[in-house]
């Protein structure tokens, strides 16, 4: 009959016993290798009836098996449940996995455009370990390769600061990533092309798919030049862009949207009129009730 000796030097150095109540140590002479030079890789768990005297094991080593009286002898002593740490059959310890590195980082998006100096971006990265999992959380360093272009947060927030390429970099440890920036400032540009020209005010709007996605005014609402110009200003086409003007009117005509016989103006008469004064000044003379876009189209100064 097998009678072990109660001994650290006849007990399997690796086991470890839990139970509800108390908790036992059987310490290793070296920590993480079993007494035969075996890494410990698996938890067996015991079910001990000692009523009936059985033993039920679940996921336990054929090196735990063969030491199983000692370790029952030991639970019984305790009673009940005990976990217990066995040693496997590998020959060799197991490997501490790598620490998570950033492999890489995906900025997006990888293109923006500004059109007016002081417009922002907001530009999101993504970083990725050596195994191509995502690492929530890491630390990010922005840069932008010309400030004088676009200048770029410790958030990733881009500022248009001039027109020019700007390449915004976004870091995390020795992995990198880039996205390319474009500011064309529109305002700039028309302001440009309005002193060139000698025109005191001038608007600009840019549509894309028949949403305005742009505007832009330069120049005064006075004739002193006082009083700059806003972007929502109301203007007028004077008698100088006729052809331009006419070409539209007419396709206006055209697409039924008005008719060459309408008033232009609203001010009470009976058929009524295209356009109300507001926020036009107030006019004193009430001949321009009558003055239809035929009138318009066919002027050439002055009253008749």
């Amino acid at each position: 009959m097998f009678r072990p000796k109660f001994s650290t030097a006849t007990l399997p150095p690796l086991y470890r016993l839990r139970h509800a109540p108390a908790e036992q140590h059987l310490q290793p002479p070296r920590p993480g290798i079993c007494g035969w030079r075996r890494p410990m890789d698996e938890v067996s768990i015991i079910w001990i009836d000692l009523a009936k005297r059985s033993i039920h094991l679940r996921g336990a080593s054929a090196m735990a098996v063969r030491h199983l009286k000692i370790t029952v002898l030991v639970a019984a002593i305790l009673g009940g449940i005990a976990s217990v740490s066995g040693c496997g059959d590998a020959a060799t310890e197991p490997q501490t996995p790598a620490p998570r590195q950033p492999a890489t980082v995906t900025v997006s998006p990888a293109t923006a455009q500004l059109a007016v100096l002081g417009a922002t971006v907001q530009l999101a990265a993504r970083v990725r370990d050596q195994n191509g999992q995502a690492m929530a959380g890491a630390t990010l360093t922005w840069a932008s390769s010309d400030t004088a272009v676009a200048t770029v947060s410790s958030a990733g927030l881009v500022t248009a600061a001039g027109n020019g390429k700007a390449t915004i970099t976004a870091g995390a440890g020795s992995a990198s990533g880039t996205a390319t920036v474009t500011v064309v400032d529109f305002t700039a540009l028309l302001r440009g092309f309005a002193d060139r020209h000698g025109i005191g005010a001038a608007a600009l709007g840019v549509m894309k798919n028949g949403e305005i996605v742009s505007e832009h005014a330069v120049g005064s609402m006075d004739a002193q030049r006082q009083v700059p110009i806003r972007q929502d200003v109301v203007m007028r086409l004077a008698s100088v862009s006729k052809p331009i003007t006419a070409a539209a009117i007419r396709t206006l005509a055209n697409d039924g949207k008005l008719a060459l016989d309408d008033r232009v103006f609203e001010l009470g008469q009976g058929d009524g009129g295209l356009l109300e004064l507001e926020p036009f000044p107030q006019v004193g003379d009430s001949r321009l009730a009558d003055v239809t876009v035929l009138h318009l189209l066919q002027h050439r100064g002055g009253w008749d």
